[in-house]
């Protein structure tokens, strides 16, 4: 079994669980979603998405001969292990510092860490951008409270 297509069968598992898990919650309506309406989003999301790569890999898999195998990236595996971290760290500064600034900085983080220059411009713009969007979104637009941080109390 190619890797492609153990991780498709990986994602396949965690987004029925994840579906699983919801089930039990309320739905809700369109116009009152319950709780169960993102998770349950998510999670078809990933299956739909795991069944299409997994597709894709065993339609390669015939063609395996013929076709040149992909470019490693350097570093890969490493940044994706950063960005799990980046992503953890950000799950727990939240609540310290508050939505716009940890977001902004996990955001500018990521960036940076696909990034060709990471230490240029574009990282802090894009983190900021999508900060400023996310907030607008939310709390302007949805009139959604964002954890203010414990902080700045």
């Amino acid at each position: 079994m190619n890797r492609d297509l153990a991780g498709s069968l990986v994602f396949l598992a965690l987004g029925s669980a994840g579906l699983y898990g919801a089930l039990d919650l309320p739905f809700g309506s369109a116009s009152v979603p319950g709780p169960a309406m993102q998770p349950v989003a998510l999670s078809a999301l990933i299956i739909g998405l795991a069944l299409l790569h997994g597709a894709r890999a065993l339609g390669r898999r015939g063609s395996a001969a013929t076709s040149r195998p992909a470019p490693r990236v350097a570093g890969g595996y490493r940044r994706v292990f950063v960005a799990v971290v980046c992503l953890a760290i950000y799950v727990a500064a939240m609540g310290l510092v508050g939505f716009t600034l940890a977001t902004f900085v996990c955001t500018w983080a990521l960036y940076a860490l696909a990034a060709e220059h990471p230490f240029g411009w574009q990282p802090p713009v894009a983190g900021a951008a999508l900060t400023a969007a996310t907030i607008i979104l939310f709390s302007v637009l949805l009139d959604v409270r964002m954890p203010a941080g414990t902080l700045w109390n």
